[in-house]
């Protein structure tokens, strides 16, 4: 089954991200944009200029089809894609991306997510996968890479589907799935995404994993790996007792 025009949204959340914005914005080629029908950023009440480098560059790109949100609190990552995800039901969107505003994904790959569901609807979701055989990492971590790699092993194994990447910052979701999947009572903090892998693992939709390119230069996480890995393992486990 194919869809050569599909209504897709792009949403950004952002959190300190003055000095990546506009290299996320630029880097969506004519491609990309043609096949986007709505760009919107939800910031989390950022204290630099994200919101005003993210407005200068579209303008200065003549790009005209986005929005600008401004949290009144600090939603957490989660919290700003469930506001994002519930906007893509509200307004009747096919399906939704995910792009991180800090720019460790290459923006014009989103593409790369674009193009499985025009050739194969029938998956619910792409999942940009920062540790597949074809991925690259740029200045990662061989110890992240590597408790990476035990995580989705371990998921994998207690699952019992594939799980190439718990969580990376390109993604995209049917809307159809989204109104299966009870994603406003995942966690709105870092673990939002293995909350969802796995509600979405429990509705046996279909899931893709492409690889894609991972950077890091000026980026601050703001995650600590320690509370990381302890909210990953909890995540699994009250997903097998919620199960039983």
């Amino acid at each position: 089954m194919s869809n050569s025009n599909p209504k897709i949204l792009l949403a950004i959340p952002t959190y300190h991200c003055e000095k990546q914005i506009k290299r996320v914005i630029s880097e969506l080629n004519s491609e990309c944009l043609g096949h986007l029908k709505e760009i919107i950023i939800l910031d989390n009440q950022s204290s630099d200029k994200t919101i005003e480098v993210a407005k200068e560059t579209f303008e200065s790109l003549n790009i005209s089809n986005f929005k600008i949100f401004y949290n009144e609190e600090n939603l957490g990552l989660g919290g700003s894609q469930k506001r994002a995800f519930q906007y893509a039901i509200d307004n009747e969107f096919e399906h939704i991306i995910i792009l991180h505003g800090d720019n460790q994904a290459i923006s014009n790959e989103l593409m790369l997510l674009v193009k499985e569901v025009i050739h194969h609807n029938e998956y619910a979701c792409v999942l940009g996968s920062r540790f597949s055989l074809n991925s690259k990492r740029i200045n990662y971590s061989r110890v992240r890479t590597f408790g990476n790699l035990c995580f989705n092993a371990l998921y994998s194994l207690f699952t019992r589907r594939l799980i190439a990447d718990l969580g990376s910052g390109l993604n995209l979701f049917s809307v159809r799935l989204l109104k299966k999947v009870d994603f406003n009572a995942c966690s709105n903090a870092f673990t939002f995404n293995m909350d969802l892998i796995l509600k979405i693992i429990s509705t046996k939709e279909k899931i893709k994993y492409i690889p894609i390119t991972w950077r890091e230069f000026d980026q601050v996480s703001n995650a600590r790996n320690l509370n990381v890995g302890i909210q990953t393992i909890k995540a699994l486990y009250n997903w097998m007792m919620n199960k039983k």
